[in-house]
């Protein structure tokens, strides 16, 4: 798993585990099912495939005009 701020890598970890079936909707930006996240978040993107940092770091230049 690996995080990326600001189109940098700010953290990463290896994770081992299997994600549950569940019919709840996914959300970003939650503690729990029920508590709203105290914080801000801006151009969140998840995908299914591994993006290289270079493409994640253009992605993140684009949104800021640097591109």
């Amino acid at each position: 798993l690996r995080l990326y701020q600001n189109g940098e890598l700010s953290g990463d970890r290896s994770v081992d585990v299997d994600l549950p079936q569940h019919s709840l909707p996914f959300t970003i930006g939650r503690t729990d099912v029920w508590v709203a996240f105290q914080g801000a978040m801006d151009e969140v993107a998840v995908y299914g495939v591994n993006l290289s940092a270079a493409r994640i770091k253009a992605h993140y230049d684009i949104g800021v005009g640097l591109r």
